[in-house]
């Protein structure tokens, strides 16, 4: 694929992983289109990806409506012409222990994380059915899907059911030219869980190393993660990763090893 320009959809372009993601593909002078459900939000990505080096377009865009997929994604292929990349990306995490969420915070993981994402994939594989273009479709993970994190047990199961969609697409797609992958990262600084109570971001983490889990307080960066993104979508067309594990290095001197 080279650099050739092409379009690219980000879903959760708003900040974090999907913002970063934005600005490095525009860095590589590619066409960008972001959405959320406030497109005002989305302003200061659009002027981040054209200051990279990209065309921006942002609408308006409700993961969890169908309708609203389908419109969004008429809206850039009227702007753009089809998209041939999709990085799935948006999704939203309730925190706390299970048995105490209700039904409502149930149904918005799993509106939001699964069938939202579900809604994209479907848009986007319609979109290049038609044709014999190579495109893509990346689906961000956590390392939740495989390795639950407790007090976030609707997350992880959503986003487990994401990775099963994948492995599901990559062989009912398989040569159809339409490559699918999986990005499962672990932990990220971004503003994740910035709407959660105050401290309780600090409590979980304080109790999952107990169960195995972020053993260390290593971090990644958002642009971490979008160069990883750039990598897998500029891969020969005739290469493909179905499934890659982004991990944290531990901090140096922080581990058992390091000591005298």
């Amino acid at each position: 694929m080279g650099q050739e320009v092409r379009t690219a959809i980000v879903t959760g372009a708003s900040g974090g992983v999907g913002r970063a993601t934005a600005v490095a593909l525009g860095a590589i002078g590619w066409n960008v289109a972001i959405g959320a459900r406030r497109a005002d939000a989305l302003a200061d990505t659009a002027d981040l990806v054209e200051k990279a080096g990209g065309a921006p377009f942002a609408a308006p865009l409700d993961i969890a409506d169908p309708q609203s997929v389908d419109d969004f994604f008429a809206a850039v292929t009227e702007r753009f012409g089809p998209p041939d990349a999709l990085v799935n990306n948006a999704s939203l995490a309730n925190i706390g222990r299970f048995h105490e969420q209700s039904p409502a915070d149930f149904a918005r993981d799993v509106q939001t994380n699964l069938l939202g994402t579900m809604f994209c994939a479907r848009a986007m594989i319609r979109s290049l059915m038609p044709g014999d273009t190579i495109g893509d479709i990346l689906f961000v993970s956590s390392e939740s899907a495989h390795a639950p994190w407790p007090e976030l047990v609707g997350y992880g199961t959503t986003k487990a059911g994401i990775e099963g969609l994948a492995r599901g697409l990559t062989q009912e797609l398989e040569g159809t030219g339409i490559r699918i992958g999986i990005l499962r990262i672990g932990a990220t600084l971004t503003d994740f869980g910035s709407t959660w109570p105050e401290g309780k971001l600090a409590s979980v983490m304080e109790q999952w190393p107990y169960f195995g889990i972020q053993r260390h307080f290593g971090y990644m960066l958002p642009e971490d993660i979008a160069a990883t993104i750039v990598h897998v979508l500029t891969l020969p067309p005739n290469v493909q990763i179905p499934q890659l594990d982004l991990r944290p290095v531990a901090p140096a001197g922080s581990g058992p090893w390091s000591k005298p």
